[in-house]
């Protein structure tokens, strides 16, 4: 299978959705530090790259083509153009009471819908405006439903995030978006891993954005704020060996060859769970501010 899009208009149109989707991703949510701390230019370019990856891994199974490995191109570049939120309140202890935590709390399904919804109007756009292109219907509702496929939720019993659509007979380009989207763990550089879970931790607590003086605080309140970043981190540190755990049950259903191919792409959880437990050793010896701004605020 092609790794480079074909010249033809087809692949032409292919390649102007992605890009086109990559930059609404960064005019809205910034890049590297921009409004949205993980979820921006960064994410959505890197969940396109391990798309294209486990697609290759894919197609020495048999189970996918070039137009496959287009349309997962477009599913994974739009798939978070639209990420609204709302501010909740967290009152699991007195602490949060007393001091006013707060959580951002995703539209998970309508952010989905809705980019699926981005993704398809241009998709039908390049159907009118350009000559040889053609994306059926069928292709469309594949797009729609890989991008719905990435509604994620946190097992407890697993310590990872999981995709309740990750079944057994899904499709192949689906499966392939939802593993690229929550594999920074397990796939490519570790050291992102590490960077990334910190921007999440930033983008999640946004009572903890603004300007904390740590100075005019009591202890206890400081305390409650370092316990929150450390207890975070100690989930960090856990959640690769989840994510490695649960990757036969995800792998299920799919070619032996294919499965041997994406094995190999999903290499890094110890590396990344050493890194971030070297990391979490070095923010245990900083003082709360030092830990703060070692997050990123």
């Amino acid at each position: 299978m092609r790794v480079n899009l074909e010249d033809n208009n087809f692949s032409h149109s292919v390649f102007g959705i992605s890009v086109f989707a990559l930059e609404v991703v960064q005019q809205r949510f910034g890049l590297r530090g921009g409004p949205m701390a993980f979820h921006q230019f960064g994410h959505s370019l890197g969940v396109m790259q391990r798309t294209r990856q486990i697609m290759n891994a894919f197609h020495k199974g048999g189970i996918v083509d070039y137009v496959d490995l287009c349309l997962s191109t477009i599913a994974a570049t739009c798939h978070d153009v639209v990420q609204k939120f709302t501010i909740v309140k967290v009152e699991k202890s007195e602490e949060d009471n007393l001091y006013g935590r707060t959580f951002r709390k995703r539209y998970s399904g309508e952010n989905e819908r809705e980019s699926a919804e981005f993704a398809l109007s241009l998709m039908y756009q390049a159907n009118e405006s350009l000559p040889d292109v053609n994306f059926t219907y069928q292709q469309c509702e594949r797009v729609r439903n890989a991008i719905m496929a990435t509604v994620a939720v946190f097992d407890v019993n697993v310590g990872t995030v999981v995709q309740p659509a990750l079944t057994l007979d899904c499709d192949p380009i689906a499966r392939a978006v939802m593993l690229a989207d929550i594999g920074t763990a397990v796939m490519g550089k570790s050291a992102d891993y590490v960077k990334e879970g910190e921007q999440l931790f930033v983008e999640d607590n946004p009572d903890m954005k603004q300007e904390l003086d740590f100075s005019k605080m009591s202890r206890k309140q400081e305390e409650w704020y370092r316990a929150r970043m450390m207890t975070w981190l100690e989930g960090q540190a856990k959640f690769p060996l989840g994510r490695f755990k649960r990757l036969e049950f995800e792998l299920e259903g799919l070619p032996t060859a294919a499965k041997n191919a994406t094995r190999l792409l999903f290499a890094s959880h110890e590396l990344s769970m050493e890194l971030q437990q070297k990391r979490n050793n070095e923010c245990a010896e900083m003082s709360t501010y030092q830990l703060y701004k070692a997050f990123g605020f």
